[in-house]
């Protein structure tokens, strides 16, 4: 067995019959009965005859390298990056980012945008998303002032009952009865938003309103926000129409698309209304069609 070749004594594995470096046979075969022997062996072990060892290497003829077909140099040509078009501007509500966390900071975070910076919220606000968020969001006031209240009710429930000497079942039918309000304040909330956007729905389509109802809806359901100026003693009721006026104009311009003049007529509709039906009562008193009711001492 030979370890290492004998003709330029490189390192030759077992199984290996040429030299990887001289490229030199490292089995012969024997003249007398044919079979593999090794190049220094003077004896061959199948037969026994006496053999001539080998003095020069007989290389192994290794194949010409194929040439490689010639290639025409390409020009490599950079792909420019794709260019990303927005059709539209980013539309975003606190209230609507469920990644938020706490009701009460979107609420307050939505509020105070819609309050004191009309042009920016209303401009971003999405015109749709369903219903059900806007329907929350106008409800939501109305169900902290039921759990602001709630303690004051239960208190003075059981100062009632206590003086009245009330069944043992009056108290907990009227916390029954109280914590009701909360289902049925949302469902009247909602059956208003759904009653005043379709009154303002017409008149905005008149008008060249390019958003749907559901925009209206959205509109109606925000701008609900107003009427937390009512609390405001004096001048709540003030505020609260003259905050929900300017929220109706910026809603129809940011929503709805409608040019400036356009905004404004359709957000002084519900005054104008009024006024006229404040004129047409002064209108009928003045000419006896109508009597005011007598004041009896």
């Amino acid at each position: 067995m030979i370890f290492a070749c004998p003709f330029c004594q490189t390192k030759v594995g077992k199984t290996e019959n040429v030299c990887h470096k001289c490229n030199a046979t490292m089995t012969r075969h024997c003249p007398y009965c044919a079979e593999s022997i090794s190049v220094l062996a003077n004896l061959c072990k199948y037969c026994g005859e006496a053999v001539e060892p080998t003095s020069s290497p007989t290389p192994v003829p290794r194949p010409a390298p194929t040439p490689a077909p010639a290639v025409e140099p390409v020009a490599l040509q950079m792909r420019e990056a794709p260019e990303v078009e927005f059709v539209d501007e980013v539309r975003y509500c606190a209230w609507e980012d469920r990644s938020k966390k706490g009701s009460f900071g979107r609420w307050w975070s939505t509020w105070a945008s819609s309050q004191f910076s009309m042009s920016n919220f209303w401009s971003h606000l999405p015109a749709e998303g369903g219903h059900a968020r806007p329907h929350r969001y106008a409800w939501y006031m109305v169900a902290q002032l039921l759990t602001l209240a709630l303690p004051f009710v239960a208190i003075g429930g059981v100062v009632l009952g206590i003086d009245q000497n009330a069944p043992a079942y009056a108290y907990p039918l009227g916390a029954a009865a109280y914590l009701a309000l909360y289902p049925l304040t949302f469902v009247a909330v909602a059956l208003s938003n759904y009653v005043r956007a379709g009154l303002w729905h017409l008149p905005l389509k008149l008008l060249g309103a390019k958003g749907d109802y559901e925009t209206t809806l959205r509109a109606v359901a925000y701008n609900s926000g107003a009427c937390a100026w009512g609390i405001l003693p004096g001048v709540g009721g003030i505020m609260k129409a003259v905050m929900g006026t300017l929220g109706y104009y910026h809603a129809f311009r940011g929503l709805h698309g409608m040019s400036k003049g356009r905004a404004v007529f359709a957000a002084l509709i519900p005054l104008m209304l009024a006024a006229g039906a404040i004129v047409t009562l002064i209108a009928l008193a003045a000419t006896g069609a109508i009597h005011p009711p007598a004041m009896e001492c």
